[in-house]
């Protein structure tokens, strides 16, 4: 062999080298990602969610934390329980008019029960007598009550009445990380 072939087979191999010691380096970042009290979403069930974001993640469905990094910063005994629920920013120093109207009383980690808005409705209309079980007298008089058997939809496909109030959301898994 020739010296530029010897040169040439060197380079490759410490290139092969390199190259094999980036991998195991970004492996090794990846598994120690995210920081003690980061959140995260994610389409991965548990068990492969751990796999690939290493250990020290775990769901956020109030279980105790305990003896964890996080309990040991924070003095939280639990990872808030997330399941089933929107998570709402802190409002900190935005107007309660145009963010959460509990405002800075809202404590970190706070759960918060449902609630609709205070409204009425105003019905217009040219009949008299009662309609939908109310007080419909037409000429925009607001209904009394309504009742009725079938949930009231708005384009007739789709019931927009139900057991909660809530806007259009995707489901997934939330995990938050407790030791690094």
């Amino acid at each position: 062999m020739n010296k530029k072939t010897i040169v040439f087979l060197v380079f490759l191999l410490i290139s092969f080298v390199t190259l094999d010691k980036f991998r195991s380096s970004t492996a090794q970042e990846k598994v120690s990602e995210g920081k003690i009290g980061d959140v995260k979403y994610s389409v991965l069930e548990p068990t492969k969610f751990t796999k690939i974001n290493g250990e020290g993640w775990v769901l956020m469905d109030g279980r105790s934390i305990e003896g964890s990094d996080l309990f040991t910063e924070t003095g939280f005994k639990t990872a808030y329980d997330a399941q089933g629920v929107f998570i709402r920013g802190l409002n900190l120093k935005r107007d309660v008019k145009t963010g959460d109207p509990d405002g800075e009383k809202r404590l970190l980690g706070s759960y918060q029960w449902d609630m609709v808005i205070d409204h009425k409705h105003t019905f217009k209309g040219t009949g008299t007598g009662p309609r939908l079980g109310g007080d419909y007298k037409g000429n925009g008089v607001a209904l009394q009550q309504m009742e009725t058997a079938n949930p009231i939809s708005t384009n007739g496909d789709i019931p927009t009445s139900g057991s909660e109030t809530r806007p259009k959301n995707i489901a997934l898994y939330t995990y938050i990380k407790i030791d690094n």
